[in-house]
């Protein structure tokens, strides 16, 4: 177990490394900070332009639309990009008073496709005198996903049940748990980015990909989590890390290297959908970062039957770089920011990792899994420890007043804290129970270990939907 732990930490010190040695330039969702005229505003003549600002510089292509009253087309010619300032120059004819729609979509530095609506009033009385109402509405595709977020629930807590009340393998209680667990971290991936602010929206008139390629994109981070969580936790088995060596990792490493490719397809199809050329696909931070973990995950897949103690370092190493492509280069310090996450990541894995792969000891009723548990055990109190303080350093260069925990961004991060509350809470009762006698109950082993894997997959589902959300600007 020392050995792996020494594995580990040369893998995130390698990566903790890069972070620290390659210097770019900011590159994460660019949010919009100001627009002129202001969102929701009344002015008595319409402007000649409409001007945003962002968070972070922007490139091409961008584009920017501005519809009338009547539906027409207002604005004149292409957008003007200055850094961080974009400029929309209106046609000069008179198109009277009423709402006007702003559809704006740039292209962040990291390649994040950011798209957004802004409405103003050309008054036809004195501004003032009318202000415009805006009224917040609860969609109804909302609501739906609440509701089967909780029947999934439901399902994942029977699934738990079953397993515990048989105390034996049982395929209907683990795909029930597996699969409603699963569907579970989805819905709540969906509710995040649709309340959050992360959604993907396609504006009348802007150029874009179609939505079901821009929706899978922004699954693909949940995806990445899950197989390369289940890699390790194969890794974990099939390298002896936990008592004799047992079972394979080599399909759940190509299935992780087939999802590396699709995300490398779909962030193509993404970018060649709002006019980025295909020669510069490549260049791009997401990109880059994708195809390195493409490489990763093939050579563990090529070098796992002949090197199986590879196989659970390189699968935490398969997660790392395109963590250090999206919101950290954004975060004050940076270089805090990268270590802190790095950290948080792998901690988080090797826990729910090791906790898979024993209990898929149990399912299998292996005689060494009581063993395997306590090893376990040691080296997950390391990695709560480890997951604790990483995640306050990450959260406090992401949210950095008390007023950004208010915001989308900083509402995800506070669920994200109460579920890994839950987890610890569950982990401590674990731990009690190795430390009460030699024998380890299995019911109870089962019940608290079902319930930490299902929260476990919302936490997962929560990080990937902070990964798509734009954080406090």
């Amino acid at each position: 177990m020392r050995r792996l732990v020494a594995a580990v930490l040369l893998v995130v010190g390698m990566a903790v490394s890069l972070a620290v040695a390659v210097q770019v330039p900011a590159s994460a969702h660019a949010t919009l900070i100001s627009i002129d005229p202001a969102a929701g505003s009344t002015v008595s003549v319409r402007p000649a332009a409409v001007t945003l600002r962002f968070s972070e510089p922007v490139q091409p292509p961008v584009a920017v639309r501005v519809v009338g009253p009547a539906g027409e087309l207002v604005s004149d010619g292409a957008s003007a990009v200055l850094g961080d300032r974009v400029a929309q120059r209106l046609v000069s004819a008179d198109t009277g008073p009423g709402e006007y729609t702003v559809r704006y979509q740039v292209l962040s530095s990291d390649g994040h496709v950011v798209t957004g609506t802004s409405k103003f009033e050309v008054a036809s009385r004195p501004a003032g005198t009318a202000p415009v109402v805006h009224h917040t509405v609860v969609r109804p595709g909302v609501v739906v996903l609440a509701l089967l977020l909780l029947l999934l629930l439901m399902l994942a807590l029977a699934g738990v049940g079953r397993l515990t009340a048989i105390g034996a393998p049982d395929r209907r209680g683990v795909l029930l748990l597996g699969g409603a667990g699963l569907g579970a971290a989805v819905t709540v991936l969906a509710l995040v980015l649709l309340l959050a602010g992360g959604a993907p929206h396609v504006l009348p008139g802007l150029p874009s990909a179609s939505p079901v390629v821009l929706w899978l994109l922004d699954l693909m981070p949940l995806a990445h989590l899950v197989l390369g969580t289940a890699t390790l936790a194969c890794g974990l088995l099939v390298g002896g890390w936990l008592g004799e060596p047992t079972g394979g990792d080599r399909a759940i490493a190509l299935t992780w290297l087939g999802a590396g490719v699709l995300t490398l397809v779909l962030l193509a199809l993404q970018l060649t959908g709002i006019g980025v050329p295909a020669g510069e696909l490549p260049s791009t931070p997401q990109a880059t970062g994708a195809f390195l973990g493409v490489l990763v995950v093939g050579f563990l897949a090529y070098a796992a039957p002949t090197s199986p103690r590879s196989a659970a370092p390189l699968a935490v190493l398969g997660l790392l770089p395109s963590l250090l492509t999206g919101h950290v280069r954004t975060a004050s310090p940076a270089w805090l920011a990268g270590v802190g996450l790095t950290v948080h990541v792998a901690a988080a894995v090797i826990w729910v990792g090791g906790l898979l792969a024993v209990s898929w000891l149990v399912l299998r009723q292996q005689p060494g899994w009581p063993s395997a548990l306590r090893r376990f055990s040691w080296l997950a109190g390391w990695a709560v420890l480890a997951l604790a303080l990483s995640g306050l350093v990450t959260a406090l260069t992401r949210v950095q007043s008390w007023s950004a925990l208010a915001t989308g961004y900083g509402v995800v991060v506070l669920l994200k804290v109460g579920a890994l509350g839950v987890l610890v809470v569950l982990g401590a009762r674990q731990r009690r129970g190795l430390a009460a006698g030699p024998r380890v109950d299995r019911r109870t082993f089962v019940a608290l270990a079902g319930t930490e894997l299902l929260v476990m997959a919302l936490v997962f589902a929560l990080a990937a939907g902070l990964a798509g959300t734009p954080p406090p600007a």
